[in-house]
């Protein structure tokens, strides 16, 4: 969403510069056959999600995206019952996710449009995604950050590589949300701690957020709700 804002500036300098076009790098793409989680069994969750700019709470953001997230959730079978209230059993899924633009974007546009779109130019949107499940007060929780980014190009400049255009900012932003999600979740649920979880050969079948997972990330605070 933040995102979707910070391209609207981007292209308000002149007509010249209307061509903003808006792709998702390729890298992490979705969830195959081949890496999807398998469970034994499923349990109720607890849910507190919040989206963050540059690491500041970002309200419009949080309540643009958190019915998407939650019905995500519910859809991705990891979960018997998914709520944003306390459950049974006290297990929580703590997702946050910043975006965090480019610093020098608004140079950036400023340039293009002083040019009138003849000096192009592209800008990067980060998306960290960071995620923790404890399945009980008293567990260890499972953390797992998995990063995406969405590219937007404005003027007379070639279409960046290893990226899928996407039709407008709201379905780049939301194909980057969805895969953010999948993998995050994905990737919690293989853990050999997750009730259920089957364990996999991980080295076969590793997830392209593998990379960009940090395997001993410190414990994320949950948002306040």
């Amino acid at each position: 969403l933040a995102a979707a804002f910070a391209a609207m500036t981007l292209i308000a300098w002149s007509s010249a510069a209307q061509a903003a076009r808006f792709f998702v790098e390729n890298t992490l793409g979705d969830v195959t056959a081949e890496q999807a989680a398998t469970l034994t069994e499923t349990h109720p969750v607890q849910v507190l999600f919040e989206f963050r700019t540059s690491g500041a709470a970002n309200a419009r953001g949080t309540e643009y995206l958190a019915e998407k997230i939650l019905t995500q959730i519910r859809e991705s079978g990891f979960f018997s019952e998914v709520s944003t209230n306390p459950v049974e059993g006290g297990a929580i899924l703590s997702v946050i996710i910043d975006n965090i633009p480019q610093a020098d974007a608004a140079q950036r546009g400023f340039g293009t449009g002083l040019t009138f779109g003849l000096l192009g130019t592209s800008v990067a949107d980060y998306y960290v995604a960071t995620f923790g499940y404890a399945p009980r007060p008293d567990a260890q929780r499972i953390s797992n950050e998995v990063r995406h980014t969405m590219i937007t190009t404005i003027g007379n400049t070639r279409e960046p590589e290893n990226a899928t255009r996407a039709r407008n900012a709201n379905a780049a932003i939301e194909t980057i949300m969805r895969q953010l999600l999948a993998h995050g979740l994905n990737n919690i649920a293989r853990d050999p701690a997750f009730p259920g979880a089957i364990v996999q050969a991980l080295a076969a079948e590793a997830s392209p957020s593998d990379a960009t997972t940090t395997e001993a990330t410190p414990v994320v605070a949950a948002p306040e709700t």
